[in-house]
């Protein structure tokens, strides 16, 4: 049996410009991104 992990950026993170640097810590600790999906109103 595996983990799942669920993380969500924040608008505020992402209109800053931090979305890059911020996947790659994730990806640094170890964990492995299999989906991503932008969605709401800030992205429309």
């Amino acid at each position: 049996m595996s983990n799942q992990t669920f993380t969500m950026i924040k608008p505020d993170a992402t209109g800053k410009g931090y979305t890059g640097a911020i996947l790659d810590q994730i990806i640094k600790a170890g964990f492995t991104v299999k989906a991503m999906k932008w969605f709401g109103k800030f992205y429309d």
